[in-house]
């Protein structure tokens, strides 16, 4: 007689780690991608749920530094491009360069603070996963 037993719970990794698997997939793509395609793998990030303390920890402090250091770098460089053209054209840069200029500055403090909560989230994480 065979006697067939739902392994569900017993074959491959528990939701828990599945997830947890995700999500480090993801904020390792976030950490690797370059400032034009960073905004799209971090969007995939910002949107995925997770049902685990570590895994949204990680996911939820991730995101947050991520996304202030993208908008940091986007800031920027729309300031840098205004620059150019300005210059190019021979004419005064906007009044309000150095304020923008000051906001991307601080979008990117913020950002660095915020990596080690990042960092240290990601290390529970490893930890499940060992």
């Amino acid at each position: 007689m065979l006697v067939l037993i739902p392994c569900s719970a017993a074959c491959g990794p528990s939701e828990e780690k599945r997830e947890a698997q995700a999500v480090q997939a993801a904020i390792n793509r976030v950490r690797k991608a370059d400032h034009p395609g960073r905004a799209a793998v971090l969007v995939e990030l910002e949107q995925l749920t997770a049902k685990g303390l570590q895994a949204e920890q990680a996911r939820a402090a991730c995101a947050i530094a991520f996304r202030a250091l993208e908008d940091a770098e986007t800031l920027t460089a729309k300031v840098e491009k205004e620059v150019a053209a300005h210059s190019s054209a021979g004419i005064a840069p906007p009044a309000d360069l150095l304020t923008r200029l000051e906001k991307a500055q601080k979008l990117l403090d913020g950002s660095e603070a915020k990596m080690p909560a990042c960092q240290q989230a990601v290390k529970a994480l490893q930890q499940l996963l060992r």
